[in-house]
């Protein structure tokens, strides 16, 4: 991985984030790597277990509507968490009003995100992101744009998640943005878990297309 980056902004109801790495593994690898959600436990150190609830068995596509029980660790604590996609695959853009699906990249992988009991006034969203990595130095503007078969072999995975709280205490909370940072720092260490995760699979599909 070649660099990690992130930002936080606290107002009075919730706090919200985002944060980036450059993933040296292809769009593909990374895209597997985030939608694998059986296999969580495995990439993502707070994950300890995913349960699907939605009637689906582990290994099927994961689609809109897809949920899944999460159980993770955060600060010590256990935390259930009801998770379901609420948007997946490349944007469609519209113009003139006629809707038209745009080039594979980027895509989207998007989460509605609901906490039990005793967390259970709390709510969370999160977007996790997938486009080629594009030099943006040298060469002319239009250059800039077009991905060397190098940065081919590259990725941009950023993603950005908002948590919403009825609680006082955790309103006092994200008005002091001091108390905030370790969510945010949380975030960037699954977006980096899931880059690992990807490089580690590019690089063992790469050893055995050579034998």
């Amino acid at each position: 991985m070649a660099q990690s980056s992130g930002g936080l902004c606290c107002l009075s109801d919730r706090l919200t984030s985002y944060a980036s790495t450059i993933i040296d593994a292809p769009p593909d690898e990374v895209w597997k790597a985030i939608i694998d959600i059986d296999n969580y436990p495995s990439t993502v150190s707070m994950v300890k277990a995913v349960e699907r609830i939605d009637g689906s068995e582990k290994g099927y596509e994961v689609t809109v509507g897809t949920r899944w029980k999460e159980t993770r660790t955060y600060r010590g604590k256990t935390i259930v968490q009801t998770k379901t996609v609420s948007a997946i695959g490349s944007r469609e853009k519209g113009e003139g009003g006629s809707a038209v699906k745009s080039e594979e990249w980027p895509k989207s992988f998007s989460l509605a995100i609901a906490f039990d009991a005793p967390y259970d006034n709390v709510c969370n969203t999160s977007t996790l992101t997938v486009e080629p990595y594009r030099h943006q130095f040298g060469g002319d503007e239009g250059d800039a744009e077009l991905p060397s078969k190098e940065n081919l072999q590259r990725t941009i995975l950023g993603g950005t998640f908002a948590v919403i709280s009825s609680r006082l205490k955790h309103r006092f909370a994200f008005s002091l943005r001091s108390r905030c940072k370790s969510a945010p720092r949380a975030f960037q260490i699954e977006i980096d878990e899931l880059g690992a995760a990807a490089v580690k699979n590019a690089t063992g599909s790469a050893m055995s297309s050579r034998k």
